[in-house]
């Protein structure tokens, strides 16, 4: 993550252990050729796949993750992880998207 995100993550994940939650995470910066390979494999966001399922990866070059400014919580290892960001992850910066409950973005 870049300076700002990466501090205010420092802040919120450091504020969620104090809570008793320790956020674990799947994925953060992505460079380019790893955007194109999410994208090769997951879809294009919004793009209705061969399955019928959705994408879920952003274009190359647009990607929060390859900018720097987003996260990925593995919500499965992350014990009260989802209910704890839902609260308090704004006061931070971060916000998510409904279909994707595990991918943060810092939007300050």
């Amino acid at each position: 993550m870049y300076g700002d995100a990466a501090r205010a993550f420092s802040q919120m994940r450091d504020a969620a252990r104090r809570d008793g939650v320790n956020i674990k995470l799947t994925d953060s910066y992505r460079s380019y050729s790893a955007q194109v390979d999410v994208a090769r494999r997951k879809g294009i966001y919004g793009v209705r796949q061969p399955n019928g399922k959705l994408g879920l990866a952003a274009r190359p070059g647009t990607s929060n993750h390859g900018l720097g400014r987003a996260v990925d919580v593995n919500l499965g290892a992350s014990p009260g992880a989802s209910q704890w960001l839902r609260a308090n992850a704004a006061r931070f910066g971060f916000k998510t998207i409904p279909r994707e409950p595990w991918h943060w973005e810092f939007t300050r």
